[in-house]
């Protein structure tokens, strides 16, 4: 009977560990998320920046150069390994949107895995008080 227990608790445990670690994914994504509507408001805005508007361009590292604009006609979008790719605003703006989407989409998978963990980890909880009334009080 302690077998059981242990058993029921070790996968307790395990479901709790899972649950965390969902947890964690998800401030992730939700930060990934903040970054991607903050880039997407920046694309809508660009619309009512007019040419030659001074600004500040970021060089890296917390570094910038005083820069004017001029009129924006596309963005270097990074693709992935440093790889730069020219695309219009309403591209770059739908690029982006695909990713809020994407991360949505991942949110919703994610919590729907914490839900699924949870009542899982509700019914080991159940089977373990059980099992434990059942040693405390044996027929």
């Amino acid at each position: 009977m302690n077998q059981d227990i242990e058993k029921h608790y070790a996968e307790l445990q395990m479901a709790a560990t899972q649950i965390q670690e969902i947890e964690k994914e998800l401030i992730t994504i939700e930060t990934k998320k903040l970054e991607l509507l903050k880039i997407n408001e920046s694309l809508e805005n660009l619309d009512y920046i007019r040419t030659g508007t001074n600004t500040f361009a970021n060089i890296g590292s917390g570094i910038y150069a005083p820069a004017k604009i001029d009129k924006i006609k596309s963005l270097l979008v990074n693709v992935g390994a440093g790889i730069l790719v020219n695309k219009s605003i309403p591209k770059s703006k739908e690029m982006i949107q695909k990713q809020i989407n994407q991360a949505d989409l991942i949110t919703l998978n994610l919590t729907k895995n914490i839900e699924l963990l949870t009542r899982h980890a509700e019914e080991l909880q159940q089977q373990i008080e059980k099992l434990m009334q059942k040693n405390h009080n044996p027929k």
